[in-house]
């Protein structure tokens, strides 16, 4: 039997900086949970690490995640716990100001901890994210299964901030408040501040190699009490204790279910439950650090996930009666699908049923036979899909000896994202063996073209070939979404409702750098609109400034996502964000809102394309960006669609694993009124194009 191992951390009083109230109250909710006997029944006992005040120091929650790495096993589950305060640290390490848009990085404050510090400050009591992600590699190494949940205010990067010292007054509201008063980065510490500062030489950090090598990404399942910028609430709570919404919402989910509840339909309750949180806006979040977007449907703690081909979801009913599964048109699920449902309670109670409506992000099901539906019980979905588009590829491999061709066609994804083809003419792409200088490599073409699309890969051997088969994969996730649509006839009037807008910021005097920039606005009613490329970086680069705008005029309140597709078969969901938003995955827009495209503060409104290298040093005559708007009067996800470009030819960055999976929220299902989807194919001409 697995074992579970509970670290939990409630942190209401402080050394150093101002109280909190709420905090000891919402691990004491968590370590109920824990101890239920329906958790209890399903794990080995072990001891529970629960820390709070003075036993919550730095030393004492870094103890307990180096004690727990030592006893935990292989399949053993792990669950981190936090609540208490947060502050952001100035950083000027190379490697974690990449991945810090502000420059500063996310602590958590421990009851030591002390806001003075600074260059010198070696014995430093803040436990930064870069730390805690540090202990969970050292977890992960143990091949132990890992979750971690963190009620605070910007909570999806791990922080809830702390009073400015200066403004400090001691006052418990007994209303409805955010644990938050805004305070600037605290100074930067020594790098003995760090306790991997003896384990990691502070020049492997100078950004020469990603940090995913030198402090690995634990595949984790991470849920916080809202958005990066978001604040998450405390009040006096139905019990007469004070405490945080989010985790009062998460406890009783999971009590009242059981835990026989998917992450996905975690995520919509804690949702609806919040949205009535006195009109307070909190939006949980649920970041699945796996590389498989199907772990979006593990339940809590517990489940295992499905095979390659298969999708699988839950079942729920509305109040009107009708069945919906939380499986759609995005996960590849079409009118008359056959899907199996299994309940949880007994898994030996089977249905069958058939898909007689979709939307993109769930599906109306007719289930076959007697069902009664039972409230407290969980009803899996396993459906088989088409959620890709079949790749045909060529193989143009002699010189491996049969590598290629014998590690493909065994691999599972072979005839599921790709097959062979023996013509040319036929393939999408070409995989071509090549020797050059004495080194041996594989690289990926268009069909009669020997340019390669992404970065090559070196050794004619199968674990090399594992990034082949991954880039094929992509590529076929890829163009399923290119080629997404909606399979019924929509009325005009509906498709002209919402109004897709472009506009480019190009100079004046296009050969004079010095001239003013002037806005004007490009016709996308064509199958292709050409944007002419006229600006000159710093470096050589050639790069367009553009923007969207979408306005719905339909009457009716549509979501909308507007997904990015580039060229190195990159999928960007979070491309929109309202006129007084952020940005985000799908937004809601009411009639005659406007959304738009997210900027940079450089050209405030725009957002900067630049001209691959490869383009210009191939002398490719442009490139091309697509751009998918899929709009639903219902709620649909798009966050698990998210991938990292593959990396371009020449470079010299080493191919990695994929970091991860963001999970935005869900809300409920509401009647279906209509969904569609447009393209938008922008093409960037190359000016050097010979």
């Amino acid at each position: 039997m697995k074992k579970l191992f509970p670290l939990i951390v409630g942190i209401d009083g402080y050394q150093s900086v101002r109280p909190l109230y709420g905090c000891i109250n919402d691990a004491q909710r968590i370590k109920t949970y824990i101890e239920s006997p329906f958790i209890q029944s399903k794990i080995s006992p072990t001891p529970m690490r629960f820390l709070t005040e003075e036993k919550a120091t730095k030393a004492g929650i870094v103890a307990a995640f180096e004690a727990i790495a030592k006893e935990i096993g292989a399949e053993d589950i792990f669950f981190f716990y936090f609540s208490g305060h947060g502050v952001r640290e100035k950083t000027t390490i190379p490697l974690f100001t990449q991945a810090e848009a502000d420059g500063a990085i996310e602590t958590l404050v421990c009851f030591d901890s002390k806001v003075a510090g600074g260059a010198g400050y070696k014995d430093n009591t803040f436990l930064a994210d870069k730390e805690l992600r540090y202990l969970l590699a050292q977890i992960a190494a143990k091949k132990a299964r890992i979750f971690t949940v963190f009620d605070n205010c910007h909570s999806g990067d791990n922080t809830r901030a702390i009073v400015n010292e200066l403004n400090f007054q001691d006052t418990k509201s007994e209303t409805i408040e955010a644990r938050i008063v805004d305070l600037s980065a605290v100074p930067e510490r020594a790098w003995e501040g760090f306790i991997f500062a003896d384990k990691i030489a502070k020049s492997k950090l100078d950004g020469s190699v990603p940090l995913i090598e030198i402090i690995p990404l634990a595949p984790h399942i991470h849920i916080s009490a809202c958005r990066d910028v978001e604040k998450a609430y405390e009040g006096p709570q139905d019990d007469g204790k004070r405490g945080g919404y989010f985790t009062k919402a998460f406890t009783q989910i999971m009590q009242s279910t059981q835990g026989n509840i998917s992450l996905y339909h975690l995520q919509t309750r804690l949702s609806n439950l919040l949205r009535r949180t006195d009109n307070k806006s909190q939006n949980p979040q649920i970041d699945v650090y796996s590389g498989n977007p199907m772990d979006i449907h593990r339940t809590f703690l517990f489940s295992d996930i499905g095979n390659v081909g298969e999708a699988f979801g839950y079942l729920d009913q509305t109040s009107a009666g009708t069945f919906h599964i939380s499986l759609g048109a995005l996960n590849g699920i079409k009118k008359d699908t056959k899907i199996s449902i299994s309940a949880q309670k007994d898994s030996s109670k089977t249905w069958a049923a058939t898909v007689s409506k979709v939307t993109p992000g769930y599906a109306v099901v007719a289930i076959i036979g007697h069902f009664v539906y039972d409230k407290t019980d969980t009803y899996k979905v396993t459906a088989k899909v088409e959620n890709f588009a079949k790749v045909n590829v060529l193989l143009d491999t002699d010189l491996d000896n049969g590598v290629a061709k014998k590690s493909l066609e065994t691999h599972p994804y072979y005839q599921r994202y790709f097959q062979f083809v023996h013509v040319e003419d036929e393939a999408d792409y070409v995989l071509r063996a090549c020797r050059e200088n004495g080194v041996d490599f594989y690289k990926m073409t268009l069909h009669c073209d020997h340019r390669p699309l992404v970065q090559p890969v070196a050794d004619f051997s199968p674990l090399k070939l594992q990034f082949i088969i991954d880039d094929l994969k992509q590529i076929s996730e890829w163009r399923f979404l290119k080629d997404f649509k909606h399979d019924e006839k929509v009325a005009e009037t509906i498709l002209d409702g919402i109004k897709v807008r472009l506009y480019q910021m190009d100079l004046s005097e296009p050969n004079n750098p010095d001239s003013q920039r002037v806005e004007r606005k490009l016709d996308i009613d064509k199958m292709t609109t050409t944007v002419h490329t006229t600006e000159v970086g710093a470096k050589g680069e050639l790069f367009s400034w553009i923007r969207f705008e979408i306005e719905n005029t339909t009457g009716s309140e549509v979501y909308i996502s507007f997904i990015m597709l580039s060229s190195l078969f990159g999928i960007t969901t979070n491309v929109l964000k309202l006129e007084a938003g952020v940005d985000a995955d799908r937004i809601l827009l009411r009639p005659k809102e406007i959304a738009k495209t997210r900027s940079v503060k450089a050209q405030p409104g725009f957002f900067r394309f630049t001209i691959d290298d490869h383009i210009i040093k191939d002398n490719w005559v442009g490139q091309n960006l697509n751009f998918k708007l899929i709009a639903s009067t219902n709620p649909f996800m798009t966050s698990n669609l998210s991938k990292e470009d593959i990396l371009p030819p020449y470079t010299s960055k080493e191919r990695i694993a994929s970091k991860g999976v963001t999970f935005s929220d869900e809300e409920e299902d509401v009647a279906a009124d209509f969904w569609f989807s447009k393209d938008i194919e922008l093409f960037f001409r190359n000016p050097n194009y010979k």
